[in-house]
């Protein structure tokens, strides 16, 4: 158990620690764990109805949430209290690491619907600027996958935690972004 909360840790500390498109997923660049994420994942079955990119309707983007949910205190964001919640359920490293990819989908999920709310609202021209802004993430997030990709060679599973822990902060942080972009315009 204190093994267990250690690495926890470990990888909420590698959330904090780290800087933060269309649907591009991280998850290309990390072969030697969607095998290990693969085969806990009868074990460690998160239920998640979110839609894909594709299946993103205007229905979609109104139960998104644009402010945390408020019953919940610490004014943590939903997808945030999931994966925390689903970290301490967790019974190993690869199942922690489960957990944190599942959030970076609904991490993109969250970019898509903003970008689909603020086509809605912007101009052509706007949003053609916005999707440029949004293609310079793509190789920004690119090459700080590049730039800690060194954590993911170390030996020891906690380490592919962390690793996974700053992509998710990553796409958490251009959700975020875009989703308060899209507050401060629809005023």
């Amino acid at each position: 158990m204190i093994k267990k909360t250690f690495i926890a840790n470990l990888l909420v500390l590698g959330l904090l620690l780290s800087g933060c498109v269309f649907n591009e997923r991280a998850s290309k660049n990390i072969p030697a764990v969607q095998s290990s994420v693969a085969a806990e994942t009868e074990e460690t079955e998160l239920t998640t109805d979110t839609p894909t990119q594709s299946e993103t309707t205007n229905q979609d983007i109104q139960s998104t949430p644009d402010t945390p949910d408020r019953s919940d205190l610490s004014g943590k964001h939903p997808i945030d209290i999931a994966e925390e919640e689903c970290i301490n359920k967790a019974e190993s490293t690869v199942a922690m690491s489960k957990c944190s990819y599942d959030a970076m989908d609904k991490w993109y999920k969250e970019i898509d619907v903003n970008l689909i709310k603020l086509k809605n609202i912007l101009s052509e021209e706007d949003y053609k600027n916005l999707e440029a802004a949004q293609a310079k993430w793509v190789a920004y997030k690119e090459a700080q996958n590049e730039a800690i990709v060194v954590i993911q060679s170390k030996q020891g599973t906690m380490f592919q935690n962390i690793y996974v822990g700053y992509q998710t902060y990553l796409v958490k942080e251009r959700a975020l972004f875009l989703r308060d972009l899209y507050n401060t315009l629809a005023i």
